[in-house]
């Protein structure tokens, strides 16, 4: 009669020990691969793969999320430059032409202070009936780029200068005495223009930063 099989446990796995008439035959299964011990590693491997998983997909969608994040910034910050850039020019025109202008301004000034009669500007002194129209152009053309006070400040001075060329002799005497608060007013708002365009600088960030470039 064939033997049962007889179970041991050994402390690596289990041992079936089977006694048949022609011989003795040990089949030992160990931990390593026995069904809980394979169902176990299954187990653990899953959350490993899921997690690779998640990573590389994160990775994918992380990648042109960065990509545009940096592009973004790039255009605000070039968006920026080129606002305050615009900004540098407007104000580089601006203290060219105003240069200019007060120079003339200045020389008209100059002239007007030499010995002269005045019952005829234009008559009497060719040079000063000249630089009152240099005024006239100069103050006109600020007018693109100043600010609007500058801008009336300016033309003030220029009708000024051509009262006093060709106006009448009381028209005359009135603009010579109001030449020089006029020459100060225009210089102190042509200063404070650069506050201005301080502001504009500084407008040309918050307006990017609402869309509004």
């Amino acid at each position: 009669m064939q033997a049962l099989p007889a179970l041991t446990k050994k402390p690596n796995g289990i041992c079936l020990f089977i006694d048949l008439e022609k011989g003795h035959r040990i089949s030992c299964l160990t931990d390593r691969e026995s069904p809980m011990t394979t169902a176990s590693n299954g187990a653990r491997t899953v959350p490993i793969i899921l997690a690779t998983a998640l990573l590389t997909l994160l990775g994918t969608v992380a990648t042109p999320l960065v990509t545009w994040l940096t592009e973004k910034t790039t255009l605000r910050a070039n968006t920026i430059k080129y606002c305050q850039a615009r900004v540098d020019a407007d104000q580089a025109t601006l203290r060219a032409r105003g240069e200019a202008f007060l120079l003339s301004v200045g020389q008209f000034d100059t002239k007007l202070k030499e010995p002269m009669a005045y019952e005829n500007f234009k008559e009497k002194n060719a040079e000063l009936g000249s630089l009152s129209w240099a005024i006239t152009e100069g103050a006109w053309r600020l007018g693109v780029y100043a600010p609007p006070e500058l801008t009336l400040a300016g033309i003030e001075l220029a009708t000024g200068a051509q009262t006093i060329v060709h106006g009448k002799v009381q028209e005359r005497t009135t603009d010579i005495n109001l030449l020089s608060s006029r020459i100060t007013n225009w210089i102190n708002l042509f200063r404070d223009s650069n506050e201005g365009f301080n502001k504009q600088r500084i407008a040309c960030e918050s307006d990017v930063s609402l869309g509004k470039s």
